[in-house]
């Protein structure tokens, strides 16, 4: 009867001997980075609470085994042994595509994502209780370094709405999360300040929001279809092409793996940087379009860009593409980024 969860069937409390996955004994204190750990089999815990009160979130487990047999966290913590293997990978999401919102800490990583085309929310001022809201109001994967949120037991339930972002560097830490959530990817299709899709647009029906000088240099220019920011082909293209191009490879190389499944349609159908795909959600959109603006670029008198709230209409940001913590390699807000619009 063991890994039943029925107190009365397992007897008195002994102790229960708790294997964890090596990929996830970091989250545990250093001295308890062993193995295997020891604790009191308790008929009035949970196996989930033990696994967490351990120091592993379970938005980053996959299924537990209890005596040889899958249990889920709300079990009883009776038993002689806990094994707790690591999430699957590609890990299932709320929505297929996933989507994401992402915490105060990761807007490096947020441009990153949005420059490889997925549906992205973030804002720098948002609250934890805002974040986990808006995680599980619209359906997307919280992206997080803060242990202690992922404790919360509505991010935890299928389908899973967060997920621990280990790495601290923002190339690093895009690997990580293609690797585990294996999204389709639609390069040069968002706009990297709020995440709208971009649309193509003219010179003409840009006017003055564009620089004298990039009004007599360049002629193809998309538009973000929610803040109305103009993007066009800019000097930075190397660079970036480079970052979308390592962003592939490590899909490509988890799919081979036989850890991810295969990439998106842009992807493997080898669409290279400079050509127009289906903005992910809504109509066709430029991609491998400008992905910068500069001085008085930006829609707005100030010249500052437009951020968007979680899910919510654009609000004002007063920062525009300029690079975040973390080694993040967007241009600065008087550069511009690579592309053509195909019309």
């Amino acid at each position: 009867m063991a890994g039943t969860g029925d107190p009365a069937a397992e007897g008195p409390a002994g102790l229960l001997r708790v294997e964890i996955a090596p990929e996830l004994r970091f989250h545990l204190p250093p001295p308890r980075r062993r193995p295997a750990l020891t604790v009191p089999a308790d008929p009035a815990v949970t196996v989930g609470h033990v696994v967490q009160a351990l120091g592993v979130p379970l938005t980053e487990v996959g299924r537990l085994v209890l005596d040889g047999g899958p249990v889920d966290p709300p079990a009883r913590a009776v038993g002689a042994l806990l094994v707790v293997p690591v999430a699957p990978a590609p890990q299932p999401a709320p929505t297929a595509p996933p989507r994401f919102v992402l915490d105060v800490h990761l807007g490096s990583l947020a441009r990153r994502l949005r420059l490889l085309g997925l549906d992205v929310a973030y804002a720098r001022d948002a609250a934890d209780d805002a974040l986990v809201a808006a995680a599980l109001a619209e359906d997307r994967v919280l992206l997080t370094r803060d242990r202690e949120m992922l404790r919360r037991r509505a991010l935890s339930l299928p389908p899973r709405h967060a997920a621990f972002v280990r790495a601290t560097a923002v190339e690093a830490q895009a690997v990580e999360v293609l690797r585990r959530f294996a999204p389709p990817l639609a390069p040069w299709t968002r706009c990297l300040v709020c995440g709208g899709p971009l649309e193509p647009a003219t010179k003409a029906e840009l006017g003055a929001l564009l620089p004298a000088g990039t009004r007599r240099t360049y002629d193809e220019f998309a538009r973000c279809a929610r803040c109305g920011r103009p993007f066009w082909r800019g000097a930075h293209s190397r660079g970036l092409e480079a970052a979308v191009r390592r962003a592939e490879a490590a899909l490509g190389e988890a799919a081979s793996a036989g850890a991810a499944p295969a990439l998106g349609e842009a992807a493997s159908a080898g669409a290279a940087p400079g050509r127009a795909e289906a903005g992910p959600g809504g109509p066709p959109t430029a991609s491998g379009t400008a992905l910068g603006a500069g001085p008085g670029g930006p829609p707005t008198a100030s010249g500052t860009a437009l951020g968007a709230g979680l899910g919510g209409p654009p609000t004002a940001s007063g920062t525009a593409l300029g690079a975040g913590p973390a080694g993040d390699t967007v241009p600065s807000p008087a550069t511009e980024l690579p592309g053509t619009v195909e019309r």
